[in-house]
């Protein structure tokens, strides 16, 4: 399952090319599906790979019935219908992504190498290790958006703090491929480095059990087309 929890312009549901006719607003509004597994699966999207979306509010007005309480009781219900969770949590620090963090079992923090977002992702850090929470489950993921390289790795893991897990590769053409047809990268273009990367964060984050030889990765913390952005929460049952 993967929850796109960007209320006010989540496209996770455009990125893998599915038509919206239910979101988190309608579970919001359906006390039912937030507390009964087998209900609130009927409100998810089915992609052919065999991934499941609920998606976010098709405008910022509804994302607004998204209140924290409709978050907790979600992911209490979703990890009772799913083996494995994906929440991207959008790019707001709020009441509702400090409950996906708090949940998660893992946490990815896609990382743009600039000065500015390092800085402020150093900030988002130095918060969360002041409330002790969420801190030690984090994978850190440089997000290379530039042809060249701007800052080396040593330099931004000197501005953040902490070593950097992994890094996606820079491409001139493969995501806005991805993001224009609707196709992600592992299934689009397999053979590519860059799904050779994300394949790999794939397994770091979940383990060797989600990728098979020659199929496509099962459930991905970066099952969208385009580089991730913001804080993905990995929830899993048990």
């Amino acid at each position: 399952m993967l929850i796109d929890l960007e209320l006010n312009f989540g496209q996770i549901a455009t990125h893998l090319n599915l038509d919206v006719r239910l979101s988190l607003a309608d579970i919001a509004r359906d006390e039912t599906a937030l507390n009964e597994p087998e209900i609130l699966r009927t409100y998810a999207l089915r992609h052919d790979s065999g991934l499941h979306v609920l998606a976010s509010p098709p405008t910022p007005g509804l994302g607004e019935l998204v209140e924290p309480s409709h978050v907790t009781q979600l992911l209490e219900t979703v990890v009772e219908a799913y083996d494995s969770v994906i929440v991207d949590a959008g790019s707001v620090l709020d009441e509702r992504t400090m409950i996906v963090l708090e949940r998660a079992d893992a946490i990815v923090l896609p990382v743009h190498p600039e000065m500015a977002a390092l800085k402020a992702v150093h900030s988002l850090l130095d918060y969360l290790n002041g409330i002790g929470t969420v801190a030690g489950k984090m994978t850190f993921v440089v997000n290379n958006m530039f042809a060249r390289e701007i800052l080396r790795m040593r330099d931004v893991e000197s501005a953040l703090g902490t070593k950097v897990s992994d890094e996606l590769l820079y491409d001139p053409f493969l995501y806005l491929k991805a993001v224009n047809e609707g196709v992600p990268i592992v299934l689009g273009s397999p053979r590519s480095a860059a799904a050779d990367r994300l394949t790999r964060l794939t397994e770091r984050v979940f383990g060797a059990r989600a990728v098979s030889p020659g199929a496509a990765p099962g459930p991905s913390p970066t099952p969208t087309p385009r580089k991730p952005r913001g804080l993905a929460g990995i929830l899993r049952r048990g």
